[in-house]
């Protein structure tokens, strides 16, 4: 976890008191025009039942940051995480990863019940 302080321009009225704001982030290192994560958010941790149709596009969330989770909703922008875009072989029910740990991106490998009981969200 790290912690941001954001000098403010002075005469800034700050609700603190103090001559900064401050953000907290987890998993984070922050950069000058975006924050760098160097670990996925964990969304969930039991992965998620989708219907997948044959020949259809799907763009699997990679970060953890979608609230359209599984699948992105562009929330990774300003990171280095992008999409894993797939295509679906077969019309069926799938389960997806959505600890962000598996090594069979977007399906779920039972990752998550490695991972303990994290802090989501």
């Amino acid at each position: 976890m790290r912690r941001i302080c954001v000098q403010m321009p002075s005469g800034t009225d700050l609700p603190s008191g103090e001559g900064c704001l401050k953000w907290t982030f987890y998993n984070t290192d922050y950069s000058r025009d975006s924050f760098k994560m160097d670990k996925p958010k964990i969304a969930a941790t039991e992965p998620k039942a989708v219907e997948l149709e044959e020949g259809k596009k799907y763009a699997f969330c990679t970060c953890g940051l979608s609230d359209t989770q599984p699948f992105c909703n562009g929330a990774h922008k300003g990171t280095d995480f992008v999409p894993h875009v797939f295509t679906a072989e077969e019309t069926k029910t799938a389960h997806l990863c959505q600890c962000k740990q598996t090594k069979n991106t977007p399906f779920c490998d039972g990752s998550h019940s490695q991972i303990g009981k994290p802090k989501i969200g």
